[in-house]
C-alpha cells in the first residue's frame, strides 16, 4: 500500500476467474486521497497491477437517496447524490449498448449519446500514477479536497465525502430493509 492510502477494510483485492471472466480486476476496499487544483488524483496501489494495464472510462453518475429534513428529522427527503463510476472499457461498452438498445427511435439514440458523451471520459494515468478527472465530472461530484475511491468488484467509485456519507447510510437503511446485514 502506497504512503498516502487510506484504507477502510472491506475485502481483499485479487483478480480470478469468477465472477465475470478470468483477468478482470477486482476494485475492492476504501481509499481516501487527495484531489488536486487540476483535478488529479492518485490512483490507490493496491490496484495499479489490476487496474493500469486495461483502459479505464469514469462516468458521472447520480443516485436518490433519501435523508431526514433539517426542519423536522421524522420527514424524510429524497436528495440526488453525484459521484463518478470508473469501469473497464470492455464494462462500459456493454452498459453503452444497453443504454442505445433501450431508445426505440434513432432520435432517442442520438439524444442518448449527446447525453452520454459529456458525462463520461476515458481516464489518462501520469508518470506518478494519477489520473485527471476534467472540471465536467468533478464539479457536478462536488470533487474538490479530498475523495474517497470505493472498490465495487469490477469497478469503482469515486465520492465526496459528504456525499459518501449519505450513500452509506441510505445503503446501510436499504439493506437492513432486505434482512442482509453486513
Amino acid at each position: 500500500m502506497g504512503a498516502n492510502d487510506t484504507m477502510a477494510v472491506v475485502a481483499p483485492t485479487e483478480t480470478g476467474s469468477a465472477p465475470g471472466g478470468a483477468g478482470r480486476p477486482y476494485f475492492t476496499l476504501r481509499y481516501k486521497h487527495g484531489v488536486d487544483a487540476q483535478g488529479r488524483v492518485q490512483f490507490p496501489s493496491r490496484w495499479k497491477a489490476r487496474g493500469m494495464g486495461t483502459t479505464l472510462v469514469g462516468m458521472l453518475r447520480e443516485m436518490n437517496v433519501a435523508v431526514p429534513s433539517r426542519a423536522n428529522p421524522t420527514v424524510v427527503d429524497r436528495r440526488a447524490l453525484r459521484y463518478v463510476e470508473v469501469m473497464t472499457s470492455e464494462l462500459f461498452e456493454v452498459h453503452y449498448a444497453g443504454v442505445m438498445e433501450a431508445c426505440s427511435n434513432e432520435a432517442a439514440r442520438q439524444a442518448a449519446r449527446r447525453r452520454f458523451s459529456w458525462r463520461m471520459v476515458e481516464l489518462d494515468f501520469d508518470g506518478a500514477g494519477r489520473f485527471a478527472l476534467p472540471e465536467e465530472l468533478r464539479g457536478p461530484a462536488e470533487l474538490k479536497g479530498t475523495a474517497w475511491l470505493v472498490g465495487c468488484v469490477h469497478t469503482f467509485q469515486v465520492w465526496s465525502p459528504e456525499q459518501l456519507e449519505c450513500a452509506d447510510a441510505d445503503d446501510a437503511a436499504l439493506l437492513a430493509k432486505e434482512n442482509v446485514n453486513w
